[in-house]
């Protein structure tokens, strides 16, 4: 069905947490990749409209701890981005062409990335995009173990959840290949690819009601490093879901 965020900007903000843990820390060491489905309905903020993020980072260049975040945005650019902090308040980051993530439609989205390698790939419904390193540096990549995963939500010193719907995010510890990444986006989660899954978050729930409670927001991966709302992102339509599923048609 998937997780709907109210895009508002507020200390609780909707989001969910997911911790921090061995098998979700620094997963671009080696090589990592971050998917999901995002239904967005509006641009709300200039930081991202996130999908996931570990750290405190937006992406206009700012950051305030250690960590990356993959999300759409700016209002003004409407790509898809991704950035990693730095040593000394820096950070890399990269995006994708203007208007290339539109408003109103369900998206597929993928990035993944090598940190010893110069740029990473960002892929929407599967096919591969042209970049623009829009962020450099030259110092030493950051840490994000000490950092929490979160899902829907940037957190600049006041969150803001995005305005739109989550569905099936997952982090790998490994650099997916084109092909798996169309599989994915093709087999609409029956895909069956589960080498290196760090987490997976499906986002199912019984629609109208929210998720409730420590946990309750689950990783099917095998490290169940299940998430916990703030506020109160809604189980989405299964209206949502079917446009989903039927977003290739």
């Amino acid at each position: 069905m998937g997780l709907e965020f109210d895009g508002v900007s507020t200390a609780n903000a909707e989001r969910v947490d997911c911790g921090s843990n061995t098998s979700i820390d620094d997963i671009w060491i080696g090589g990592g990749s971050v998917c999901g489905w995002m239904y967005l309905n509006s641009y709300q903020w200039n930081a991202g409209e996130i999908i996931a993020n570990k750290g405190n980072l937006g992406i206009e260049t700012m950051v305030i701890t250690d960590g990356w975040l993959f999300a759409a945005g700016s209002t003004t650019w409407q790509a898809v981005c991704f950035l990693h902090s730095t040593a000394s308040n820096k950070e890399l980051g990269w995006r994708t062409a203007d208007n290339s993530m539109p408003t109103g439609q369900w998206k597929f989205l993928a990035v993944t990335w090598n940190r010893t390698i110069a740029a990473p790939s960002i892929y929407i419904d599967g096919i591969s995009q042209t970049l623009t390193q829009y962020s450099t540096s030259n110092r030493p990549i950051n840490s994000d173990a000490a950092e929490t995963l979160r899902i829907g939500c940037n957190y600049r010193p006041t969150p803001e959840a995005i305005d739109g719907v989550l569905a099936d995010v997952r982090l790998y510890t490994r650099v997916l290949t084109a092909a798996e990444i169309l599989t994915i986006y093709n087999a609409r989660g029956a895909d069956g690819i589960v080498d290196n899954l760090a987490a997976r978050y499906p986002l199912n729930g019984v629609h109208g009601t929210s998720p409730s409670g420590t946990d309750s927001v689950v990783d099917v991966s095998q490290y169940s490093n299940h998430g916990t709302p703030t506020g109160t992102p809604l189980w989405a339509a299964d209206e949502v879901q079917r446009r989903r599923r039927y977003a290739h048609v």
